[in-house]
């Protein structure tokens, strides 16, 4: 209701704000602030009009939007390994996730025709902060027999990450006032919005890997990776919007597999090594995202004292 975008005598431009956040969300919050900097007025007088037009207006817009990041994803871990005999090798991996992350967007336009639009220009700028922790484990085995054959397997459990958000708005705007004189809104609630903390549940991944080593004359390698990707999650499931995601991620995810393939020749101290490796995609519509593959050669060259690899 466009009652709910006015402002009361006892109220301020942050107060306001904060309220449509906290009852209201994020969408009230961005009406307010378009409604304040003039940019969208009222279709009707009535208290409740839910109907808005743009005071922006023409044919042709000047538009720029400016996408700054950083930010890091870094883990700390934990590695145990144990050898049983000259054959069976085993190892576990724990695994902290730490991240923490801002990026900030800024979206600018103006319509050409200027002396004809209410709004000559406006500006919406828009903060992100992520921060979040999480776990995840990783475990692995070889087995290597006496001809030179070797069979492994992994498994990289879920990925738990609990993450916390936190949003700053602002809007501006150059606009002809009643007096037809151009005039400045600037709308900056200076309100920081902290969201409920969530988890996300990134999927398990399955691997198998064989091995042939020729002595001193060279190995051929081959790895295989099995995710199911649709079994990504949002928590609590019981909030209306993480439903939705989930949904769409079951949706539109599949299961995916990966192979890579090498192998390496030795003659006396050089090396020549050739790879492939193919990626199929996470999406049902391969439109969205396509398979992936690619190629790799390689030349080392081993002297006595260094060694030398392209």
């Amino acid at each position: 209701d466009i009652d709910l975008l006015n402002l009361r005598s006892d109220e301020s431009t942050s107060s306001l704000y904060k309220y449509l956040g906290e009852n209201y969300g994020r969408d009230a919050q961005t009406a307010f602030l378009g409604y304040q900097a003039y940019i969208i007025d009222p279709a009707t007088s009535d208290i409740h009009n839910t109907d808005y037009v743009a005071n922006v207006t023409g044919n042709a817009f000047n538009q720029h939007k400016t996408y700054r990041e950083r930010g890091y994803n870094g883990v700390v871990n934990a590695n145990f390994s144990g050898q049983y005999e000259n054959n069976l090798y085993v190892g576990i991996n724990l695994n902290a996730h730490i991240m923490d992350y801002k990026e900030t967007k800024v979206f600018q336009e103006a319509p050409q025709d200027q002396d004809n639009s209410p709004v000559t220009y406006m500006a919406f700028v828009e903060r992100l902060k992520t921060t979040g922790n999480g776990f995840s484990a990783q475990l692995g085995a070889i087995y290597r027999f006496d001809n030179g054959m070797r069979i492994g397997a992994t498994y990289t459990s879920p990925q738990w990450l609990k993450i916390e958000e936190e949003t700053q708005q602002a809007v501006e705007s150059d606009y002809y006032d009643s007096n037809g004189h151009l005039t400045t809104a600037i709308i900056n609630p200076h309100v920081v919005n902290i969201y409920e903390s969530y988890t996300l549940r990134i999927p398990a991944k399955l691997g198998l890997s064989f091995a042939y080593v020729f002595g001193q004359a060279g190995l051929i390698s081959f790895e295989y990776d099995y995710t199911d990707n649709s079994n990504m999650v949002f928590k609590p499931r019981s909030y209306p919007y993480f439903g939705r995601q989930n949904d769409i991620m079951k949706d539109r995810l599949q299961a995916s597999s990966s192979f890579k393939v090498g192998g390496e020749y030795n003659i006396d101290f050089v090396s020549f090594r050739a790879g492939y490796h193919f990626q199929q995609t996470p999406y049902k519509d391969s439109n969205i995202m396509g398979d992936k593959k690619g190629y790799s050669v390689g030349l080392g060259l081993a002297f006595d004292d260094f060694k030398l690899d392209f």
